[in-house]
């Protein structure tokens, strides 16, 4: 496991806020994670019913249990995936979960080729804004993680290339980062497909 400093932003303030970049962590540390998340999530769903907000009015990553996501690795005995988070002093901000094998790109001019897969990104739920309940504590923590995925695929010789399906709640923020739409896929609940080019990831990283 490797740790490296970087910087958030206080919601309210703008103020940069150091965090850890933790970008091997153990398949343990996803306990860690909804053991800190849980709670949140509870009071969040607890309030949204009280309100009686619309379910398709719910955050869509509330369900996510990143205890379970870490069972069902370990059932799997899965090898290729690759766990990272932002930590500012004991709290998780942010978890990332990327697999680097069996996927490849469809889109030309690098069809066929392989890419970094981003199974998972979630912020911390007080890192959400929810219209009328709640507004985030810190920002520009998506973007960050979304790079070291980036920066994950040009380590292993991939020229930043990703793949992802995203949430319909997400879609505009992965597009905001580059990626491009690619298709409704049938086989994950018809969620939209999106990829990162080459192209675009030169843009992210600010390479020449």
């Amino acid at each position: 496991m490797s740790v490296h400093p970087a910087f958030i932003l206080d919601a309210s303030k703008n103020d940069p806020i150091e965090v850890e970049l933790h970008d091997d962590l153990t398949i343990d540390a996803l306990l860690d994670i909804e053991d800190q998340w849980t709670p949140a999530r509870n009071e969040l769903r607890s309030k949204l019913k009280k309100l009686e907000v619309a379910r398709d009015q719910w955050p869509q990553s509330l369900h996510w249990d990143w205890a379970r996501k870490s069972v069902g690795l370990a059932f799997r005995g899965a090898s290729n995936f690759r766990v990272m988070g932002l930590r500012r002093q004991t709290f998780w901000q942010a978890a990332m979960l990327t697999v680097s094998t069996g996927y490849v790109s469809q889109l030309l001019p690098h069809a066929g080729k392989p890419l970094v897969y981003l199974e998972y990104l979630e912020v911390a739920p007080w890192n959400w804004t929810v219209d009328k309940l709640q507004v985030r504590k810190f920002k520009a923590i998506g973007p960050l993680l979304f790079r070291a995925a980036v920066e994950e695929s040009y380590a292993l010789g991939w020229e930043g290339r990703l793949g992802l399906h995203a949430l319909p709640q997400a879609s505009a923020f992965y597009q905001s980062l580059g990626a491009r739409f690619v298709k409704n896929d049938p086989s994950k609940q018809n969620l939209p497909y999106y990829e990162l080019s080459a192209k675009e990831a030169i843009k992210q990283t600010g390479r020449t």
